[in-house]
């Protein structure tokens, strides 16, 4: 009883996170169509160390130069930084997204009582093969810097590198594949249950 409670608690919890994932690529698609036609709106958007946008109200305007302030500011991106910067962020949540519905399928079959079920071992593969190219997309992503309009450098993430995500997505990677083996190894043995009985 109590495990069917805190599956369905997991299911709920990973779908209101699925919800906000998709609720959050709306709005990062609607920034980079809005920031084209009214890019005063986005005077206090920033860029974080890790490439993120931050908003926040207490940020002095973009109006001033890149070397008073020291803080990247989106609007002081050339456009095609600002299309790449968007582009790699919204890849990223999709990603994400992804990564939420093989979870969910996973909390699924293993409510119908399908533990050991052939599937189970391919959503943790797939799980490990999203965060290989997260990883991946990581790399490439703090290696090309972002041209700041009318700076003498180039705002390259490289250079402020944080090893956080690199860690995050190789143990991810290693974590769904040993479980996927695991799993696999679960359905061998049941086969092999079966066939003896």
């Amino acid at each position: 009883m109590k495990t069917t409670k805190v599956l369905q608690l997991a299911e709920i919890f990973f779908k209101i996170l699925t919800g906000l994932t998709s609720l959050a690529l709306l709005c990062l698609i609607f920034i980079s169509i809005h920031s084209s036609f009214s890019p005063e709106t986005y005077e206090k958007l920033t860029i974080n160390n890790d490439r993120n946008l931050t908003f926040n109200s207490d940020t002095p305007s973009s109006q001033n130069t890149y070397k008073e302030i020291k803080l990247v500011y989106f609007n002081k991106l050339v456009t095609s930084s600002k299309l790449f910067l968007l582009f790699e962020i919204m890849l990223t949540t999709i990603f994400f997204l992804l990564i939420l519905r093989e979870l969910i399928k996973f909390i699924k079959s293993i409510k119908d009582y399908n533990s050991f079920h052939r599937k189970n071992s391919k959503y943790f593969t797939t799980i490990g093969k999203y965060f290989s190219y997260l990883l991946i997309l990581q790399i490439l992503t703090s290696i090309i810097p972002l041209t700041i309009k009318n700076a003498e450098e180039n705002y390259n993430s490289f250079l402020n590198f944080n090893l956080t995500p690199f860690i995050f997505y190789a143990a991810g990677i290693l974590l769904c594949f040993t479980i996927g083996q695991v799993f696999k190894e679960g359905e061998r043995l049941k086969i092999e249950s079966e066939l003896t009985i």
